[in-house]
C-alpha cells in the first residue's frame, strides 16, 4: 500500500478554525482542506494559475494576510489583486491578472507598431531610434513607454 506523507504548511488557528493546507511530499502538490473535507489540490508552482487562484480564494476567505504572503511567496498587494480578480465579472480581465504574463502597457497593437517602425527607422538611425519610436507610440496611443520596456522587443528584431 502506498503511503502519502502530508506536511502541514498552514494549520488552523483562532482566525482560521476550518481551513488547513498540507503539502504532499511525493508530488509537491498543495491540498486545501475545509475541516476534514478536501476542497482542492493545486500544483505548488507559483507560475501555475491554479496556485494563484487558490491564493486569491484564501485571501478572500479572510485568512491572515501576513501568513499567506509568507506561505505563497507573494506580496500582500499581489494576493489582494488576485482576490479581486476572482470577484470581477469580466473573465478576460480576471485571466489577464491571474496569468501575470507580459507588461500591461505592451498590448499586441503597440508591439506590432513598434516592430514595424523599428524596421523602417533603425537602418537610418542607429542611435536614437528608440526615442523616436517611443515618441511615435506616445503620439499614436497616448501611452508613455520606457526604453527598457521596448529593449527586449528590439533585441529580438536585431537578432
Amino acid at each position: 500500500m502506498d503511503e502519502i506523507i502530508l506536511q502541514s504548511i498552514l494549520g488552523v488557528d483562532k482566525r482560521n478554525p476550518c481551513l488547513s493546507l498540507l503539502r504532499e511530499e511525493s508530488t509537491n502538490k498543495i491540498r486545501i482542506y475545509y475541516g476534514t473535507f478536501l476542497l482542492e489540490t493545486v500544483f505548488s508552482d507559483p507560475s501555475h494559475i491554479s496556485y494563484r487562484t487558490a491564493a486569491g480564494r484564501l485571501y478572500n476567505a479572510g485568512l491572515n494576510r501576513r501568513i499567506l504572503s509568507a506561505l505563497f511567496g507573494f506580496d500582500r498587494r499581489t494576493l489582494r489583486r488576485w482576490g479581486n480578480a476572482l470577484k470581477t465579472s469580466d473573465p478576460k480581465e480576471a485571466l489577464r491578472i491571474l496569468s501575470g504574463k507580459g507588461n500591461r502597457k505592451m498590448s499586441l497593437e503597440i508591439i506590432q507598431f513598434s516592430r514595424s517602425r523599428f524596421f523602417s527607422i533603425y537602418p537610418q538611425n542607429h542611435y536614437s531610434y528608440s526615442k523616436q519610436i517611443r515618441h511615435e507610440i506616445f503620439e499614436t496611443f497616448d501611452i508613455s513607454i520606457s526604453s527598457e520596456t521596448l529593449r527586449p522587443f528590439f533585441n529580438k528584431c536585431t537578432v
